[in-house]
């Protein structure tokens, strides 16, 4: 039995780095105040910073369309001040499917944008189910500097009966 504990210990870490290792995503690197410069920050610490009384109104997400804001210490996805979007423009991925158990916990991993976006109660973007995750649409023309909302039920829709479907914000 100890033996079996150990090889599905040592063998558990390994798929989870292979299953990560293809995805595409935006780093978490940024333009601006000195604070953040070049420096990839995690999603811990930067809800830390943005709690703080030094985080700045904008915050532009470096060679993306976006930027973050902060409102009463709640980052929401933006697009950047020159950046729209049009009717059924992608915008990119709130999750990409990763396996296939049945279980949305285990089979979808959160993508670096899809963290950002927050509920509306008229979202501007529509969640889409493709083979290759969840991605996100414009419903209609999105302004610049507009924030990206969507609308949570539509996510806990497209897995009826799975406790595990959720939407992370930071």
């Amino acid at each position: 039995m100890k033996k079996l504990i150990i090889l599905f210990l040592l063998a558990f870490p390994c798929a989870e780095i292979a299953a990560q290792a293809p995805l595409p995503k935006y780093p978490l690197v940024f333009e601006g105040p000195q604070q953040a410069g070049d420096t990839s920050l995690t999603h811990l610490q930067l809800k830390s910073w943005a709690a703080g009384n030094h985080f700045p109104a904008i915050l532009k997400w470096k060679n993306t369309p976006y930027e973050l804001k902060e409102n009463a210490h709640v980052l929401a996805l933006c697009t950047d001040s020159l950046s729209h979007y049009n009717n059924n423009d992608i915008i990119g991925y709130a999750y990409f499917k990763i396996s296939s158990s049945g279980s949305f916990r285990f089979d979808y991993k959160l993508s670096n944008i899809g963290r950002y976006v927050n509920d509306g109660a008229s979202p501007n973007v529509d969640l889409v189910l493709t083979s290759q995750g969840v991605l996100m649409k414009a419903n209609g023309y999105i302004a610049p500097g507009t924030a990206l909302t969507v609308d949570y039920d539509d996510l806990v829709n497209m897995f009826p009966g799975d406790p595990t479907v959720e939407f992370i914000n930071y």
